[in-house]
Parts: structure tokens; C-alpha cells; sequence
């Protein structure tokens, strides 16, 4: 759209427009233009506009004076209608038209394989820019995610977090590598809790690999804690645009695979998940049968039912065929599925083990 000029009234660092013009512009996004800068802001209930400090400072010299600006009415980016294109993810499809809070998202083209996304909440603006494609293997911090993430609680006055808490240092760098495809690594905070006798130059050298990985200092944050045999690990960004987005993709991706076909990038999409649910909740056991004989047993614990029907219906996909029960007085279930000579072939080659160390030993050491 073109730019069209309005009339509008400054008063207290805020732009208000008149009745007849609010009528025709309610519940829309804009860009309004004022001398050198630009903004994206939407009109509030009150008929005003939200105005950056920045630019807010300037605009008191024309306290309570009338003048014209340039507006830019601002439309989505339509969503595409199937997430995979030429073996990549576009997160474009899983961008909701609403935040769990109901305010609406807007998403604007950022160069050619970017998205910016913005949304206001009571005057606040809140933006990210994010990359629109992701490799196919970005499935599988999902799959941690849905292991060892949060759940969607809103924080008072700062949003949605996302985080992720984890004692395996192999599959927290596997996160924090899998996550530059979203965000900027050093924006992560740490926080690391430990055991009063773990020795400090192990401590430091785990502060040393951290900063190394560009996590700035004043995000890594250590604390003392009991109950815990060496330390604890918990990433977390405060980014409600972020977390809900990791959400949608994690729950959408996951009942996509569960009720889709078994073509080749299905299975390959489906093996990424798997890789980071059994690195996070799965354990190999291995029952005696006859003659001495051991059979590994594939247990992944889950509290959402759900989600564990899901998991069950994935492993089916690569032949390992199990049921699911409630654990008495507990709130949680528990998924039992033998490897055998039948799926071993699978297990191995599409590697569901592979990020879960002591479980991919103890499978290699039964067979």
C-alpha cells in the first residue's frame, strides 16, 4: 500500500487521530513515518499510536500542536499451505495468527529468507527476526524440546519462556548448535547448578566452554544446590514470539508425522524427533529370556498421554512394536518396546540412539 497523509494531534508523546480516520483503521497494522524514522505500531482502543522513546523525545517540541504524517497500512505475509519445500522447514507455516495472550501477529518479509514478527502487548512492542527455513534436522530439538522443555507458562511481566534443562553436556551443545538456525547463540542465559563437592576447575572449565560457545558472561549464572550428584544445566531466552513458535512446531510436526505416510523424508523428519525424545526421557533395558538370552527394552517416559501415543505410532514406523502404561500413583506413563533382529537394522541406521551415549553403549554391548 501506499503511503497516505493523515492529520493527527501530539499530546503527551503519544499521536492521536481523529474519530472519522480511527473508524477506518481499527485493528490494522501500520508503518508511520515521521521526519527520518519509521515505525510499525497499531492503534490502540483509546484511538492513539504507540511511539518508541527514541522517537517519542523528539515529538515533545510539538506537544499539543496539530500537524500531518504518512501512514503505511501493513499486511501479513501469507502463511504457506504445506511446511516442507525443497528439503528444508519453513517456520513460516507454524507462525499463529495469535499469541496465546490473543494478540495479533504481524509478519513481514525480511529480505529473502526472513521473517520479521511483531506484535504489541497494552503499547509494548515486541519483535524478532527470524531465518524462514531450517534444515531438516532442526526436528530433533523438538524432539529434546518435547523431552526436557518447559511447559507454556506465562512469566509475569516478561512473557513465555523458553527452556531447556538437561545434566549431558554432549546434548545441551547438540541444542545450542540445533538453535542458531532461530536465534542468536550469545542471547541464551545458563544457568548451572552444582553439587558443594564438585571440584572448581571442573566448574570453570564448564564456565570456559560455555563463553567459548559466544554466551556472554553476565548470562551464565551458577548456584549451589542439593539432590543433585554433579550439576544441572538450564538454557532459557525470555521471548514470547520464540517460545510460542517452538511450540506450535513441536506439537504440530509431531501429530503430522504420527498420522502421515512413511515416505523417505517422513521417516527422516520422524527419526530427528525420536533422536532427541530418547535422548531425553528413553532408557535401554535388557530383560533375560530363555537360555540367558537378553533382549534390549526401549522405555521413554512421558506424562502427556498424548504425546506418548504419538511416540508409540513414530516407533512403529521403524518396526519396534510396544504398548504404553500409567505408572500407579504416578503422573506420568511409560512406553515399553523390545529391539530385536527385526528393527535393529533401522535402530542403527537412521542412528535413534546415537545422541542418547549410554543408551547407544548398552544396546552395543547386548548384541
Amino acid at each position: 500500500m501506499d503511503k497516505i497523509t493523515v492529520p493527527i494531534e501530539i499530546k503527551g508523546g503519544r499521536i492521536w487521530l481523529p474519530i472519522t480516520i480511527q473508524e477506518h483503521i481499527s485493528n490494522k497494522f501500520f508503518k508511520i513515518y515521521i521526519e527520518d524514522r519509521s515505525f510499525i505500531t497499531k492503534l490502540t482502543k483509546d484511538g492513539r499510536f504507540f511511539i518508541p522513546v527514541e522517537i517519542r523525545n523528539k515529538l515533545n517540541i510539538f506537544d499539543g500542536k496539530k500537524c500531518n504524517i504518512d501512514i503505511e497500512l501493513l499486511e501479513s505475509l501469507e502463511k504457506p499451505k504445506y511446511f516442507l519445500t525443497d528439503n528444508y522447514i519453513d517456520l513460516l507455516f507454524f507462525v499463529p495468527e495469535k499469541t496465546l495472550s490473543g494478540f495479533e501477529i504481524l509478519i513481514l518479509e525480511e529480505g529473502t529468507d526472513k521473517v520479521r514478527l511483531w506484535y504489541s502487548t497494552k503499547g509494548r512492542p515486541n519483535e524478532i527476526i527470524l531465518n524462514r527455513f531450517v534444515p531438516l534436522e532442526f526436528v530433533r530439538l523438538l524432539g529434546y524440546y518435547q523431552a526436557e522443555g518447559g511447559k507454556r507458562v506465562l512469566t509475569k511481566r516478561r512473557g513465555r519462556e523458553l527452556n531447556f534443562t538437561n545434566t549431558s553436556l554432549d546434548i545441551i551443545f547438540d541444542f545450542i548448535s540445533l538453535s542458531k538456525f532461530i536465534v542468536d547463540i550469545h542471547e541464551w542465559k545458563i544457568s548451572v547448578r552444582f553439587n558443594e563437592n564438585i571440584e572448581i576447575e571442573e566448574l570453570a572449565n564448564l564456565i570456559k566452554i560455555f563463553t567459548d560457545l559466544r554466551i556472554i558472561d553476565k548470562n551464565i549464572h551458577i548456584s549451589q544446590a542439593e539432590r543433585i550428584s554433579r550439576y544441572t544445566i538450564k538454557l532459557w531466552i525470555t521471548n514470547s514470539l520464540i517460545a510460542e513458535l517452538i511450540f506450535n512446531c513441536m506439537d504440530e510436526i509431531r501429530k503430522y508425522l504420527a498420522n502421515s505416510d512413511s515416505d523417505q523424508t517422513n521417516l527422516l523428519l520422524a527419526s530427528y524427533f525420536l533422536q532427541g525424545v530418547i535422548a531425553g526421557d528413553g532408557n535401554i533395558y535388557c530383560v533375560k529370556g530363555r537360555k540367558y538370552s537378553l533382549h534390549p527394552r526401549l522405555c521413554i517416559f512421558e506424562s502427556n498421554e498424548g504425546s506418548l501415543r504419538d511416540y508409540s505410532i513414530l516407533l512403529q514406523k521403524f518396526g519396534i512394536v510396544g504398548n504404553y502404561v500409567k505408572r500407579r500413583n504416578k503422573n506420568y506413563f511409560i512406553y515399553s518396546g523390545y529391539i530385536n533382529s527385526h528393527n535393529l537394522r533401522n535402530v542403527l541406521s537412521y542412528r535413534l540412539l546415537n545422541y542418547s551415549k549410554d543408551n547407544f553403549k548398552r544396546l552395543m554391548i547386548k548384541i
